[in-house]
């Protein structure tokens, strides 16, 4: 049961890499600590009969209001920044994903006008393992792709199955030949992440994820291990 049906809601999306781990091993250029990499607004309607999603580029140039801590602490406010040091600053001087997230949404509301219901986290180690429960993702690849600098991704132009590690180079992926590549830029991966995430949504449907409860719930339990929100999401996901 969606606990909050007939209620619209924002839900602030990031992905992020730390140094150590899994998620470490997977990152080409892991700095101390976890940062943010991608962030995505999505908006779920009252009815819920529609999901959009705005992406945000993490090196934006926007002002960062001041923040508490987890621990109680105010980090002072920036006239302006790059958009992912919020999460920083957080994480860095909070010590943990909570307060990461709430300097980011804080950072997000100020410049958007925009509420963020929720938050969710999830780290590259954690991505991975949701596509590869859905048994990798069908999508269409418009160019072949080149990216050393991720791990090395190869993937030739056509409507193909990719598995979870291939789809995470994929969204990571800013520099090399093929579908944008070229550029190098914020801007063309969000393109590439877009197209992702809906390849992703359209994979989870054609298998009957949402409506067969059995594995929904399966879906569920592997996904949770690797995601962090907010109380109140986490209570109400499966029914959401």
């Amino acid at each position: 049961v969606d606990l909050a049906a007939g209620t619209a809601m924002n839900i602030l999306v990031l992905g992020v890499y730390g140094r150590s781990g899994e998620s470490g091993d997977l990152s080409d250029n892991a700095t101390g600590g976890m940062r943010s990499d991608t962030a995505m607004v999505v908006h779920i309607a009252a009815d819920r009969s529609r999901v959009e999603v705005v992406s945000i580029p993490r090196d934006s140039m926007v002002k960062i209001p001041e923040c508490r801590t987890t621990s109680g602490d105010i980090l002072p406010a920036q006239k302006i920044g790059m958009f992912n040091s919020a999460f920083a600053r957080g994480m860095d001087y909070g010590g943990d994903i909570a307060s990461a997230a709430a300097c980011t949404i804080n950072t997000v509301q100020a410049n958007t006008g925009l509420t963020m219901n929720h938050f969710v986290v999830v780290d590259f180690a954690g991505y991975k393992g949701m596509v590869d429960a859905l048994g990798g993702i069908d999508i269409n690849i418009p160019e072949a792709v080149d990216a050393k600098k991720v791990g090395g991704l190869k993937l030739e132009a056509g409507q193909q199955t990719i598995t979870g590690m291939d789809a995470l180079k994929l969204v990571r992926a800013r520099k090399g030949t093929g579908w944008g590549l070229e550029m190098g830029s914020d801007l063309s991966r969000i393109e590439r992440q877009q197209a992702v995430i809906d390849a992703t949504i359209a994979t989870a449907l054609s298998k009957n994820f949402l409506t067969d409860l059995p594995k929904l719930t399966t879906f569920m339990t592997a996904a949770m291990t690797s995601l962090t929100m907010n109380p109140e999401l986490s209570n109400n996901l499966l029914g959401l």
